[in-house]
């Protein structure tokens, strides 16, 4: 599958969970904005529920990158989601909100 490919099943992906239009430099930088946000502390116990709610863009992200053919043609785009979530998990363990993750 070529790179048209990739684009091709994430569009795929993204109409069957009702986000027709996103793309995957789109996303990337979602969910990148959303850990720097995280990381300068935007998010307190008052902004839990906001939390939550910003947090779709790494449960869209997660459906995306366990498709297989996703998985064997971007394994680049795999990667840089990976390299994302490393930067969240060492934000989010620090954090005051300790193990308490959002909500799948």
């Amino acid at each position: 599958m070529s790179a048209g490919g990739f684009v091709a099943r994430f569009n795929a992906i993204a109409a069957e969970q009702g986000r027709a239009g996103l793309t995957p430099a789109a996303c990337l930088d979602g969910w990148r904005r959303f850990v720097d946000d995280l990381a300068e502390g935007y998010y307190d116990e008052e902004w839990a529920d906001e939390l939550d709610n910003d947090y779709w863009i790494r449960r869209f992200l997660g459906r995306v990158i366990v498709d297989s053919v996703v998985r064997a043609e971007a394994t680049w785009y795999v990667a840089e989601v990976e390299a994302i979530d490393v930067r969240f998990r060492e934000i989010w363990r620090t954090s005051s909100r300790g193990a308490d993750t959002p909500r799948e």
